[in-house]
């Protein structure tokens, strides 16, 4: 499908309301599900290509897409698991790798139904400054579609508040506002883009100084998002609504950093529960307040991104 007729599809979907019997649909997936996975082309490129791409117009509107994005190695999946509400060793969660490569490739996501709210998409994403990103240079790509779609965005470090990090973000912003134009400029209504700030949800793993209000961490945001005469940072603090949270270290026993994933609860640090725990009610709370999709339209914006990034035009000639 190429770009044009996406967006006619995206307008005509956005304009009919609810298409079909809420009552009648599947309600869950099989987590994880491959939505973009990342294709081998002619054995030196890869392209990005759209999988199971029926199953998010399976599930109950509204759906909110939440996907977590960050450096390759750095926890992702194994939170994100918490986030979901499952209890360890995560039975139906997100794969969880140990190795020295980026384990997810592309995107996979988990749905939850959350009562008095919708379906949440929690959106496991490939780590970015890994030799395999490297390679592909899909992992910016990634970034942008978050930026574009997501409802609220969960950005993962390690330790403290990556600098690198940073700067890549205030990058990915910049593209995802041209894209962003260039999609409107051919039809796609901007509210299906979201108008409001987008809420930033800055994640620090293994925090050198764990405290439960990350009042250290906050303090580090604050200069962070404030260096004078520095117009990207500028963008980056006016830009979107920004919180941060520490979660604490998983276990403090270095002989089962290998097998985190087979851990139970027990097993795990109280403070890595309660940590977890305090972030996911914080996104909730957060999400009763942000704009969700209609669950027949997102199908058709991931065909559209993916034709976008395919042909590197906003016209798809």
């Amino acid at each position: 499908m190429h770009l044009a007729a996406a967006v006619l599809l995206v307008r005509f979907i956005a304009s009919s309301g609810s298409l079909e019997d809420e009552a009648a649909k599947t309600h869950s997936i099989t987590c994880p599900v491959a939505l973009l996975e990342l294709e081998d082309k002619d054995g030196l490129t890869e392209r990005l290509v759209l999988r199971d791409n029926a199953v998010l117009s399976s599930l109950r509107s509204p759906l909110y897409l939440v996907p977590m994005l960050g450096v390759y190695r750095g926890g992702k999946s194994f939170v994100l698991n918490r986030l979901r509400g499952l209890s360890a060793p995560y039975a139906g969660g997100f794969d969880v790798g140990h190795g020295q490569s980026t384990h997810t490739r592309g995107i996979s996501a988990c749905a939850e139904e959350v009562a008095g709210l919708g379906t949440i998409v929690w959106m496991d994403t490939e780590g970015i400054f890994s030799s395999e990103e490297a390679r592909s240079a899909y992992g910016s790509k990634l970034f942008s579609l978050a930026l574009l779609f997501g409802s609220t965005v969960l950005l993962n470090s390690v330790k403290v508040l990556n600098d690198q990090f940073f700067a890549f973000f205030g990058e990915q912003q910049q593209l995802a506002a041209m894209i962003k134009d260039g999609l409107a400029k051919e039809g796609l209504p901007l509210e299906a883009l979201g108008s409001e700030k987008l809420g930033i949800f800055w994640i620090v793993q293994q925090p050198i100084a764990y405290d439960r209000k990350s009042d250290a961490l906050s303090k580090q945001l604050n200069e962070f998002l404030n260096v004078k005469k520095d117009e990207a940072r500028a963008r980056v603090r006016d830009g979107f609504n920004h919180s941060v949270h520490g979660v604490a270290t998983a276990t403090y026993d270095s002989r089962v950093f290998g097998r985190l994933n087979t851990l139970v609860d027990s097993d795990l640090a109280p403070d890595y529960i309660t940590s977890t725990k305090d972030l996911r009610e914080s996104i909730l709370a957060h999400l009763h307040h942000t704009r969700s999709l209609p669950a027949v339209s997102v199908e058709a914006w991931l065909r559209m991104f993916v034709d976008l990034v395919d042909t590197e035009k906003f016209d798809g000639k």
